[in-house]
């Protein structure tokens, strides 16, 4: 497998699947941070056959699939950044969520492009959740049909982010900071409140629905003013919404050109990393959706010191 030495982007190419959503994504981004951009191709090993020479054949057209989407992904990558910009490939054998994970420790964001649904989906065997959840720097889900847009009658789309903790999330509000200063766009911090589906139109009716929702926003104001003094030059909004927050979240993408989300750490080493949230927007999002750990990762030991670029990309 390939070493990454420098912090490139990563962009995941399959061999059976479109990714141009995804390398397109991956040229703004590096075009953005100043570096290279890595395509993987990921052949996972399947066996149809007690036969060596069938299985040998079969892995070998896999490889063919995967070098020539690769090969596309490159051409598609030159058109948009031209030569200057350093991109290289790599064909991989072996489980596709591991190999990416591992390429994930020197790389500065890694890119996904999410499939279509297929009928019935179980979220917790998808790839893209499966890396998000896991691997060692953010991760970008792009949606098939992206369009790259970033304003709308003249006007920049957010960067939206969804708080669900001030304190817990500080770094996962930081990360979103810096992309919007990185786009030079405004922030739409989004923090839901709900309880109960059969109990809150009837507590929070009227007045007291107003009194609880004013006094929440002003608690947030206060207590995200210290990270948004560091961020003077971002147009930034928090707002309060009564919803439940993959709805809100889902429906807030439509009008946003990333929507940025933490996700859990667990506690054991085969717990669930995502999040119920995190699960939903990634499968629904109408926008690319950015990953972040909200604990910052240990150290990496000297002899394998990585070089990654700060998340959330450059501030130019």
């Amino acid at each position: 497998m390939l070493e990454l030495t420098t912090h490139k982007v990563l962009v995941a190419v399959p061999g059976d699947e479109d990714a141009t959503g995804a390398v397109a994504y991956a040229a703004q981004e590096a075009r953005r941070r100043g570096c290279g951009v890595h395509l993987v191709s990921v052949v996972h090993p399947v066996a149809t056959s007690a036969e060596a020479a069938t299985f040998n054949v079969l892995e070998g057209m896999l490889h063919s699939a995967c070098a020539s989407a690769l090969h596309q992904a490159q051409r598609q990558l030159t058109r948009e950044l031209g030569d200057d910009v350093a991109v290289t490939t790599e064909v991989v054998h072996g489980s596709v969520v591991a190999t990416l994970v591992s390429l994930s420790n020197r790389a500065a964001v890694v890119v996904l492009q999410r499939q279509p649904g297929r009928g019935a989906r179980i979220p917790t065997l998808s790839v893209t959740s499966g890396v998000a959840g896991r691997a060692h720097a953010p991760v970008v889900s792009v949606p098939t049909g992206w369009s790259g847009v970033t304003t709308v009658d003249g006007a920049v789309l957010p960067v939206l982010v969804g708080l669900s903790d001030p304190i817990a999330g500080e770094r996962v509000v930081r990360v979103a900071l810096e992309e919007a200063r990185a786009r030079h766009a405004p922030l739409r911090v989004l923090h839901t409140w709900h309880f109960t589906d059969h109990y809150d139109d009837l507590v929070f009716e009227g007045d007291a629905g107003t009194r609880h929702e004013t006094q929440l926003l002003a608690d947030l104001q206060e207590q995200l003013a210290p990270l948004l003094e560091d961020y003077p030059d971002v147009a930034t909004q928090v707002r309060t919404q009564h919803a439940h927050v993959a709805d809100a979240l889902e429906a807030g993408s439509a009008r946003a050109q990333l929507l940025v989300v933490g996700r859990h750490r667990s506690r054991i080493p085969l717990g669930r990393h995502l999040g119920s949230t995190t699960r939903a927007v990634l499968r629904e999002s109408h926008c690319p959706v950015l990953v972040v750990d909200p604990v910052p990762a240990a150290p990496a030991a000297p002899d394998r010191q990585s070089q990654l670029q700060p998340v959330g990309g450059s501030s130019t």
